[in-house]
């Protein structure tokens, strides 16, 4: 009795252990490539959508389509396929089925799934970058819209039989693919965001779902359209805009019902309605502003659109809220925001609930320690503005050991220094900004600019010297900079420009022994400079696409470049030593050599692969998208990553023989 009872209290301070230490972090885990130890982030939550009993709900993103627990916010399940993304996601009205879009190479597919079986029904040809998919009431029909105005509504019989009933596409000749379209619940009415900057015209086009005929244009707005909503009977449009107002419109006669007009500039990123029409919700840098019809309490602000009154404002997010979920009952809702998280909250008090962490996006590099037990992750999800946000993570337990949400960085361009310790960032601005990396924020080193370089101008892209003394950059004017870092808390030395290129500049990289300068381009020419005076040395052409990244051998006589395709160089002659072509769409974002220039490490929106430089041997390691590489061969790890949330921490020595055993 004494040893059972013993072993018993054993048992359950195990299991207590366990609760409290790992049980959160278990999901990291989940459906890891073979060779990966984990995962750090869920990716960028793409839609969220209760289960028609609000027991659970689902989140789909880059990864897979995780599930959780509805009412404590727990991980249930992720569901992954590889190399697929997931955008909108639908429950069929019993809850046994999830209908979902995903597209990659301009095809758009929706799929039915088998929940409990975790196994595909059936797949339809889709439009691609659908916004609105949803089941009928009976579950009888499935009925989705996305670009080019382009409708299906399919028949769902038993099995997996479908048949497209409605196949509508707008016959537009000045068609903007990044238009919002938005389908009426009852599947009548496609509404249509319209864009003319140049006579700031901004209208809401509503047309026939079924045959395309436009029915309306609703005018009024006078800034950017960026959030449109249904009411669930499909009599009422909501709509918000960048700055100014959100307006309600009525869908069968297109006049305006009313106009709430805010007091100061704040962008509408988002607008929901309760599934009974109780309540509103819209998005916006500040917070959520709830929406009650009629409330019977008179402690509401004086913002009102028609019979909707501001009830609350909620404003725990720590970036702009792009996506809303509400409950069945109507008693819950959830939002997702450019902070990571996706949070629950009581509707009729406004308490919050609970916090989903980990859907990351707009990852800009990562910087390991040198230690190699830590990574820092830098993000800017909303480029720009928005909030810069800095994590820094144990890569052994997958921890999130600290974050800083900081404004007023303008960083659309940032690369890390190879040390980790700093970066540098160029804006909008015009000014670049050299920083420290600190354990739980960055901390402003100095200031330098680029020479003649447009003010507003975008897409500059930076080059750090292997020991950190030399600082490149290129950008849209065709110009190549660079700078010696003398002192980090002074501005770093200009060095020289040169302009040879006829197009804007997309890559840059230093020679291992920094002697030479690698610069490539949309001019689809790349040139190996001195950087003694900026003289082009060797001028190499081939590609047939923009020149996106290079990566030096070790003992430099060997220049990888890649695009669509790769190509392999000899640094001196000049000679093509390799072409390995890429199928559409398989872009290269990075190329790495291991310290010993054996193994070609590739980062492509195809995945992530391994090149051997001896054998010719290409063995893809995870076909998901990738575009960060860091490598730590002391350490045993690499780590890759993508702007859309997910780091996989990979053993390094597995990874070499999946290579060799392939």
């Amino acid at each position: 009795m004494k040893k059972t009872l013993c072993l018993y209290f054993l048992s359950l301070l195990i299991s207590i252990q366990f609760l409290s230490n790992g049980f959160a972090q278990d999901y990291a885990q989940w459906h890891l490539p073979e060779g990966a130890k984990m995962r750090i982030g869920k990716g960028r939550a793409n839609a969220v959508t209760f289960s028609p009993d609000g027991k659970q709900f689902a989140t789909s993103t880059n990864i897979g389509i995780w599930i959780y627990n509805a009412e404590t916010g727990k991980e249930i399940s992720l569901i992954k396929q590889e190399g697929k993304g997931f955008g909108k996601i639908a429950f069929s009205p019993d809850g046994n089925t999830l209908a979902i879009a995903t597209g990659r190479s301009g095809r758009g597919e929706v799929q039915l799934l088998n929940i409990t079986e975790n196994k595909v029904i059936t797949s339809m040809p889709s439009p691609v970058g659908i916004s609105s998919l949803f089941y009928s009431d009976d579950g009888t029909k499935l009925a989705c819209a996305g670009y080019f105005g382009r409708v299906h509504v399919w028949e769902l019989g038993d099995g997996n039989t479908h048949k497209l009933v409605i196949d509508t596409r707008l016959d537009e000749e000045s068609w903007n693919t990044t238009r919002l379209v938005v389908l009426s619940p009852d599947r009548r009415f496609l509404a249509v965001s319209s864009e003319d900057w140049q006579n700031r015209n901004f209208q809401i086009e509503v047309y026939n779902a079924k045959n395309g005929e436009k029915v309306h244009t609703l005018i009024g707005h006078n800034r950017w359209v960026k959030s449109i909503a249904f009411s669930p009977d499909s009599m009422t449009i909501v709509s918000g805009d960048e700055y100014e107002s959100i307006r309600m419109w009525d869908t069968e006669t297109g006049d305006l019902k009313f106009t709430m007009k805010w007091r100061r500039g704040a962008s509408t990123h988002s607008l929901a309605i309760s599934p009974k029409g109780r309540f509103i919700a819209s998005g916006h840098y500040d917070g959520i502003r709830m929406w009650q019809k009629n409330p019977d309490t008179k402690n509401w602000r004086r913002d009102a659109i028609g019979e909707y009154a501001n009830i609350r404002m909620l404003k725990e997010h720590k970036d702009y809220v792009y996506k809303f979920a509400f409950s069945p009952n109507e008693q819950s809702i959830l939002t997702a925001s450019k902070d990571g998280t996706i949070r629950a909250w009581d509707t009729d008090t406004g308490d919050l609930l609970y916090t989903c962490t980990g859907h990351l996006e707009g990852i800009r590099d990562i910087a390991l320690s040198e230690e190699g037990d830590s990574i820092t992750t830098l993000n800017q999800p909303y480029n720009p503005p928005g909030v810069f946000q800095q994590r820094q993570w144990d890569i052994n337990t997958g921890v999130q050991l600290s974050s800083s949400y900081q404004k007023h960085i303008d960083g659309s361009s940032l690369v890390v220094s190879p040390d980790g310790k700093t970066c540098v960032t160029h804006g909008i601005s015009g000014n670049c900004v050299l920083w420290e990396i600190s354990e739980k924020s960055l901390k402003r080193l100095s200031n330098f600019s680029l020479q003649g370089y447009p003010r507003a101008g975008l897409n500059v892209r930076f080059a750090y010297a292997n020991d950190g003394s030399m600082l490149a950059a290129g950008g849209e004017d065709h110009s190549v900079h660079v700078w010696n870092i003398i002192d980090q808390n002074a501005p770093p030395e200009y060095h020289f420009t040169t302009r040879d290129h006829t197009e804007g500049v997309w890559s840059l990289a230093f020679s291992p022994d920094g002697a030479q300068l690698a610069t490539g381009g949309r001019d689809k020419v790349f040139r190996i400079q001195d950087v003694t005076d900026g003289r082009t040395l060797q001028t190499f052409t081939g590609h047939n696409w923009r020149v996106n990244c290079f990566a030096f051998s070790p003992n430099n006589q060997v220049l990888a470049s890649g695009s669509y395709e790769l190509f392999l160089w000899h640094v001196q002659s000049g000679q093509q030593l390799k072409h390995i072509k890429q199928h559409q769409n398989a872009i290269i974002e990075q190329l790495t050599f291991t310290p010993d220039g054996n193994i070609l490490i590739i980062a492509a929106r195809d995945g992530l692969k391994l090149y051997d430089m001896h054998t010719d041997k290409l063995v893809t390691i995870n076909p998901d998208f990738t575009s960060i590489l860091k490598l730590s061969v002391d350490n045993n790890l690499l780590i890759s990553g993508s702007q859309s949330g997910e780091i996989l921490v990979w053993d390094w020595e597995k990874l070499q023989k999946r290579l060799m055993d392939n």
